[in-house]
């Protein structure tokens, strides 16, 4: 009875690790079959989802692949009949608002294929620039804060340490500010000469 059963386990594992590796296969040839949109920006602004500006919609699939409509809103941007699939647009071809972009491959065996729906919300120029400004203000007194820190930070440092000792110069004349190498020196003579 024990034997039995151990080989109908056995017989379980067996066609479920078969059943998987006959899927995996496939699995793999309908990730391949997929479309990937990309869009790059070429001139302009893109915070999150609102973009303003020249952009590139680029297609990526299977090797196949023998032509590309891009579309928005469901009209036809363009089309592309060979690689590299891309289409370069500027927002202000299109009302503002948010638009819904698509990309719909064609195989040389005529299956058709679609990407991922992607939507962008088109912004004017004046939005895109005080968009730019929240950002760049900020890390431009970011900047100038650091540089300013960066210039008065050493000559606090050297007033409270005491670098700027004046010393009597051989002649006996004025006192003469003594810093750097020349100090060392100084102090290393004084202190060779003392024991």
């Amino acid at each position: 009875m024990e034997v039995s059963q151990s080989i109908r386990r056995q017989a379980v594992w067996v066609v479920f690790i078969g059943a998987f590796l006959v899927l995996l296969p496939s699995a793999f040839a309908q990730e391949d079959a997929e479309l990937r949109l990309t869009v790059r920006r070429t001139f302009g602004y893109r915070g999150g989802d609102a973009i303003q500006g020249r952009f590139s919609l680029e297609v990526e699939g299977p090797a196949e692949l023998a032509q590309v409509t891009f579309v928005i809103d469901g009209e036809t941007m363009a089309r592309d009949l060979e690689p590299p699939f891309e289409h370069s647009f500027h927002t202000s071809e299109y009302p503002l608002g948010t638009h819904r972009l698509l990309a719909i491959g064609n195989l040389a065996s005529g299956r058709e294929l679609s990407s991922t729906e992607r939507s962008f919300e088109f912004v004017s120029a004046e939005a895109s620039r005080d968009a730019a400004r929240r950002i760049v203000g900020p890390l431009l007194l970011s900047v100038l804060g650091l540089i300013a820190l960066g210039v008065l930070a050493p000559a606090l440092l050297i007033r409270k340490r005491g670098f700027r000792r004046r010393e009597e110069n051989s002649a006996g004349g004025r006192p003469e500010f003594v810093a750097g190498p020349d100090r060392i020196r100084r102090l290393i003579e004084e202190s060779r000469f003392e024991s």
